[in-house]
């Protein structure tokens, strides 16, 4: 599929003001999700029915009680509130639902990414001040 293939999937969503898009078709999968006031593409194929995207590389969440947090929009990934402050959460970190793990800057807005259970960060995947995808592990977080 090339980048020209997308125009139509967008256009319907911009023409029906859709936040998200899905389209599966065979082994064709398509996932449009708009994120301030672009849109993010994400794609499978060649995957049979019912199968599951692979595991990122290295995450360490094959574990039932580990839960990935992924960044829900592309950004610039932030530790902390600002450079002179300290980071929202370390590794081993207690936290619990609605606490602010970071914060995602997109187009100028910083978007906290706040955990959805209570749990103990294990893994901080990403360095502070680099870009991040969506859908990109950030945490993995050993639900309590």
């Amino acid at each position: 599929m090339k980048p020209d293939d997308l125009d139509p999937f967008i256009q319907f969503m911009n023409r029906h003001s859709l936040e998200f898009l899905e389209v599966r078709k065979g082994d064709f999968h398509l996932v449009l999700k708009r994120t301030g006031t672009s849109v993010s593409a994400e794609r499978e194929e060649s995957r049979g029915a019912g199968q599951k995207a692979p595991h990122p590389a290295g995450t360490g969440a094959q574990d039932a009680h580990l839960v990935e947090v992924a960044s829900p929009l592309v950004g610039t990934f932030y530790r902390a509130p600002s450079p002179d402050s300290p980071p929202f959460v370390e590794e081993g970190t207690a936290v619990k639902p609605d606490d602010t793990l970071c914060i995602v800057e997109a187009m100028k807005v910083m978007n906290e990414i706040k955990a959805e259970h209570a749990g103990v960060v294990r893994r901080i995947l990403v360095k502070n001040g680099t870009p991040v995808e969506y859908g990109q592990v950030l945490f993995v977080i050993e639900r309590a």
